[in-house]
C-alpha cells in the first residue's frame, strides 16, 4: 500500500517529500529549497528503471541533471527523522505537479513561444478548427512543448467531426458535446509533465494530466478525460468518454474494433436503432477521418517539442 511522507534537513533547508512503496522505497520524491520552496528534485522511479533498461547513460544523466537523483533503499527509518510528517495523497500530487512543472520545461524563449504559437493558430489541410480558447490560454501558461500542442489540436478537430456526426444522426441524443471537445483537447495534457513519454512510451501522463487539470481549477467532469482515454473497459464509463478515445485514435487512423463495438452499442441503446446500421454508418465516417490521417501526422510532425 503507498505511503506519502515528507521530511525536513535543516542543515541543507530542504523538504522532502516522498511516495513510499510497500516496503517504504522511493517511488517518487520531491525536494523543495529554501524559503520559497524552489523545486529542485521530481524523479520517478518508472522513469529511471525506464531509461536504465534502455541502458542509455546519456539519456539517463540528462534525465537526473534535470529531475535530480531518486533515494535509494528502504526509508523505514523515517519516522525517526526531522519534523517527519504522513502527507496525503492530494498533497503529495499538489507538490509533485508544481516541481514537475517547474523543472521540465525548458527555459521559456522567444522560440519556443513562437512554435506553440503556430502550433495553435497554424493553417492546415484539411483545416483544423483551433481548441477552446480556455484550452489554448493553459497551454501557454504551461509552456506547453509545441508538438504536444499540435496533437491536441488535431485530436480535438476529429473530436469535433465525430460529435458533429453523432449530433446530426441523432438530434434527440442527450450527450455532453463540450465535454468531449474539452477531453480531446487536453486528453494529453499531462504529457507537458511527463515530456518523456511525448516520444516514449509510459501512462504516468494520464494521473498527472487530470490532476494538472484540477490544480487548475477545472472539475473532475472535465479533468477525467486526461485519465480515461486509453481505457475504455471500466463499468462507469460513458459516452463522452468513450467519444474522446475514439478521437484519439482515429486522428492516426488506428482502428480498435473492441472500442467501435463499445461506441456502436451505446449508440445502437440510445437511438433504438440496429446495431449493424450503427456500425455501418459509424464505420463510413471513421475511413473518411482516417483518409487524412497521413496529414495530420505531417502536421505534428512539423512541430518540435522543445522550441
Amino acid at each position: 500500500m503507498a505511503r506519502w511522507i515528507r521530511l525536513y534537513s535543516a542543515e541543507e533547508d530542504i523538504w522532502s517529500h516522498y511516495e513510499l512503496d510497500d516496503e517504504e522505497w522511493a517511488v517518487r520524491q520531491v525536494d523543495l529549497h529554501g524559503p520559497e520552496q524552489q523545486p529542485i528534485t521530481a524523479t520517478a522511479l518508472e522513469e529511471v528503471l525506464r531509461l536504465r533498461d534502455q541502458e542509455n547513460l546519456a539519456a539517463l544523466q540528462s534525465y537526473e541533471r534535470r529531475y535530480g537523483v531518486l533515494a535509494e533503499g528502504s526509508l523505514d527509518g523515517w519516522r525517526d527523522a526531522a519534523q517527519a510528517a504522513g502527507i496525503t495523497r492530494q498533497e503529495f500530487e499538489a507538490v509533485w505537479i508544481r516541481a514537475r512543472q517547474h523543472l521540465a520545461q525548458p527555459e521559456p524563449t522567444v522560440a519556443n513561444s513562437a512554435a506553440l504559437a503556430h502550433a495553435l493558430n497554424d493553417a492546415a489541410e484539411p483545416p483544423l478548427r483551433p481548441v477552446p480558447d480556455q484550452v489554448a490560454e493553459l497551454l501557454k501558461s504551461l509552456n506547453c512543448p509545441p508538438r504536444l500542442a499540435a496533437h491536441l489540436r488535431l485530436v480535438h478537430d476529429v473530436a469535433w467531426q465525430i460529435t458533429d456526426w453523432v449530433r446530426q444522426r441523432h438530434p434527440h441524443l442527450d450527450f455532453d458535446r463540450q465535454a468531449v471537445l474539452f477531453g480531446a483537447a487536453t486528453h494529453d495534457i499531462g504529457k507537458s509533465l511527463r515530456i518523456a513519454e511525448l516520444s516514449g512510451p509510459g501512462s504516468t501522463h494520464e494521473a498527472a494530466g487530470r490532476d494538472l487539470l484540477l490544480q487548475h481549477g477545472f472539475d473532475d467532469a472535465l479533468a477525467r478525460f486526461a485519465a480515461t482515454h486509453a481505457s475504455w473497459t471500466d463499468i462507469d464509463i460513458t459516452l463522452e468518454d468513450l467519444l474522446v478515445s475514439l478521437a484519439d485514435k482515429v486522428w492516426k487512423n488506428r482502428r480498435v474494433p473492441d472500442l467501435e463495438d463499445l461506441v456502436v452499442t451505446r449508440l445502437a441503446q440510445a437511438s433504438g436503432q440496429q446495431p449493424w446500421e450503427e456500425y455501418a454508418a459509424l464505420d463510413e465516417l471513421l475511413t473518411h477521418i482516417g483518409d487524412t490521417a497521413d496529414q495530420r501526422l505531417t502536421f505534428q510532425s512539423a512541430y518540435p517539442i522543445h522550441g
